[in-house]
């Protein structure tokens, strides 16, 4: 969860402060113990953001919004999934008479 990697970040953050505090120079520092917590920091930092990204329906338009918050949101996929779907897919808008059936290309009816 985004809660989870923003507590990462701030243990990351935490263990560094405490590795660079009293550090007179760049050439104390101990390079060695520094790294894990900046890939932990980096981790958590894209991890988070990508919680945030899938999060943003308000980049959908009006009709891709109401269809996925009533389709595609109950089935766990993400905005972002949703926004490859219909960019990949090549969606297009259209209406169906009462009773007539949405055919994948190539299927025939």
């Amino acid at each position: 969860s985004a809660s989870a990697d923003m507590a990462g970040v701030a243990c990351a953050m935490y263990g560094v402060w405490q590795e660079l505090e009293g550090v007179a120079s760049w050439d104390d520092v101990d390079f060695g113990n520094l790294a894990p917590l900046l890939l932990l920091m980096g981790f958590s930092g894209v991890h988070m953001a990508r919680h945030v990204a899938d999060g943003e329906i308000s980049d959908l338009s009006e009709r891709e919004a109401m269809l996925y918050c009533k389709t595609f949101q109950k089935s766990g996929i993400t905005v972002s999934e949703f926004q490859q779907l219909l960019h990949r897919g090549r969606a297009k808008w259209g209406r169906l008479a009462p009773g007539e059936e949405v055919v994948a290309a190539g299927q025939g009816a």
